[in-house]
C-alpha cells in the first residue's frame, strides 16, 4: 500500500501564480488498493519455519518455502502458514453453516511462487 502512494501537489498564489507549492503523498482510490491486495492474496506463498540454531522466535529470517522446488518469497510477497478453510462446508467449531443450498465456488486459488 505504501508503495502505491502518489505525490499530489497544489500551487498557491495570486491569479494562479505558483508562488508556493505544497506536495503530499496520497493513497490511491480504495478499489486500486483492494485489487493490489487481491493480487497479493492470489499469489501468496506457503512458508514453514526453518530451524536456526539458538532461535526460538519466528522471523522473516527463519521462514522458508513449503517445498524445496518453490522460490523463497521476497519481502513484498504475502505468505501464509496454514491453508484457508473450505467455507463451503459446515464448520461447527467456527459457527459456520457453510453454503448449504447455495452455490459455492470452491475452485483452487492461484499458486503464486508455489508453482
Amino acid at each position: 500500500v505504501v508503495d502505491s502512494m502518489k505525490m499530489r501537489c497544489n500551487c498557491h498564489g495570486l491569479s494562479g501564480n505558483c508562488n508556493v507549492k505544497t506536495c503530499r503523498k496520497v493513497l490511491p482510490v480504495f478499489k486500486e488498493i483492494g485489487q493490489e491486495l487481491k493480487e497479493k492474496y492470489n499469489t501468496a506463498s506457503k512458508v514453514v519455519p526453518v530451524q536456526i540454531t539458538g532461535s526460538r522466535r519466528i522471523t522473516r529470517n527463519n521462514l522458508g518455502p513449503f517445498s524445496e522446488s518453490h522460490l523463497k518469497p521476497t519481502l513484498k510477497d504475502l505468505v501464509y502458514f496454514e491453508e484457508s478453510p473450505n467455507f463451503c462446508l459446515p464448520n461447527a467449531s467456527a459457527g459456520s453453516l457453510g453454503t448449504h443450498g447455495r452455490y459455492c465456488n470452491a475452485s483452487l486459488r492461484a499458486k503464486g511462487v508455489d508453482g
